[in-house]
């Protein structure tokens, strides 16, 4: 919120609680006074520029599409990351850990070092380490990591240090970490947080550093597949999409695109002709991991962009599971990851009658005359079913749009 926002509610609730201390009902409090002076504090720290979602974003996805890098990027991102992994360890000292100390680690982070581990070297990562100073060799990470974070879109919070500690305490307060338990992690409030810093106490947290030090690595490490909606731009077409993922030499990977379509037959003269004719024109949905999303994106942004949530932060809209199920149900076109069902639901047989739950014939009930099955797609139900002019149809419908009616 801005600050004019909170003033107000501030105001609000002040008002009330005045009307309840002449109700007799609270006894009178300064605190709504020593309040607006925080605010007014944090008004002139204004020019501080907190993390955002996006901000977040560019550096999970970074995290996360590591392993593409150049050798020596891909080095230095890790001790990066290994930084983050561990609370905010000293890129230094990391740069410094030597192959007889790795067993101290976490086993997140041995699983980073041991791919830098060499029998016949003392150092874990290969820095010349024994030719430099600790100031160079500082100097020398320092400048290689913040060139990659630039070049990256991964925005900078004053010096690396500062950077590390601001994006790890967002990761921390986003696991559900108050900012007491990030000071107790840190022993400090980084400088994105200048308003935490301003009002909440410097006390001990008695919270287990090491299961918040776990947990947000686990955070940071996730990338979980989800739905996303990408809008066509004017005159692109699916195929352009597919075109640009395809080809060689982009460094993305091609995710699962859906683009529902349905078939129209119709018959000129002798002709049978069939026209694909898109469910949601220009709606083209793709699963991906969050963290490559906004990479993918870079590639063919001039033929598509993604639509992002309504909360301002400008992450990308991640679809629902159950509302991308929903929507394959009601249009009778599923993905790969559609759940048939529960396992151990039983298929019904000839003769049951069951209830159409999606597509054209949606709310009808009908006889199952016979389950047949299909080499590509499975299998298909054959129906006879009324419908209200009593007219009798007879219609395949795939398994997953109907429901089995317990017979008495």
């Amino acid at each position: 919120m801005t600050v004019k926002t909170v003033a107000h509610h501030v105001d609000v609730v002040s008002g009330l609680y005045r009307a309840a201390v002449a109700a007799g009902v609270v006894m009178p409090s300064d605190v709504f006074t020593t309040f607006r002076t925080r605010i007014r504090e944090f008004e002139s720290a204004r020019h501080f520029k907190s993390i955002s979602e996006t901000d977040y974003n560019r550096l999970h996805s970074l995290i996360c599409n590591r392993t593409k890098l150049p050798l020596q990027e891909a080095m230095l991102t890790d001790i990066f990351v290994i930084s983050l992994l561990t609370g905010g360890m000293s890129p230094t000292d990391i740069a410094l850990l030597k192959k007889e100390t790795i067993n101290l680690q976490s086993s997140t982070v041995i699983s980073i070092l041991a791919y830098y581990q060499e029998n016949k070297r003392k150092y874990i990562f290969p820095l010349a380490q024994s030719e430099l100073t600790r100031k160079q060799l500082e100097r020398n990470i320092t400048t290689g990591i913040t060139s990659i974070l630039s070049a990256h879109g991964v925005k900078l919070f004053g010096s690396l240090p500062d950077t590390i500690s601001s994006y790890w305490a967002y990761a921390a307060m986003k696991c559900g970490y108050t900012a007491a338990e990030v000071y107790s992690v840190s022993g400090a409030y980084p400088k994105a947080f200048p308003a935490a810093a301003r009002k909440v106490p410097r006390q001990a947290c008695t919270s287990d550093k090491a299961s918040i030090i776990t947990a947000v690595a686990n955070s940071l490490l996730s990338n979980s597949l989800n739905w996303y909606a990408m809008k066509l731009r004017r005159k692109v077409t699916i195929d352009d999409i597919e075109k640009r993922l395809n080809s060689d030499g982009n460094g993305i990977q091609c995710p699962e695109l859906f683009y529902p379509c349905q078939e129209i037959t119709t018959r000129i003269r002798r002709k049978t002709i069939v026209k694909r004719t898109p469910v949601i024109p220009d709606i083209v949905f793709f699963k991906s991991h969050p963290a490559e999303v906004y990479p993918m994106f870079l590639k063919i942004g001039d033929l598509a962009w993604c639509y992002k949530d309504h909360s301002g932060a400008g992450s990308y809209a991640v679809i629902p599971r159950q509302v991308m199920e929903r929507f394959q149900m009601a249009i009778g076109q599923f993905t790969s990851d559609y759940e048939v069902g529960p396992i151990g639901s039983i298929t019904p047989r000839p003769g049951e009658t069951i209830r159409i739950l999606g597509g054209i014939f949606a709310g009808n009930e009908g006889e199952l005359l016979k389950v047949e099955s299909l080499n590509e797609k499975g299998v298909i139900y054959r129906l006879r079913i009324l419908d209200d002019r009593g007219v009798e149809w007879k219609i395949s419908v795939d398994p997953r749009q109907v429901k089995s009616i317990s017979q008495p």
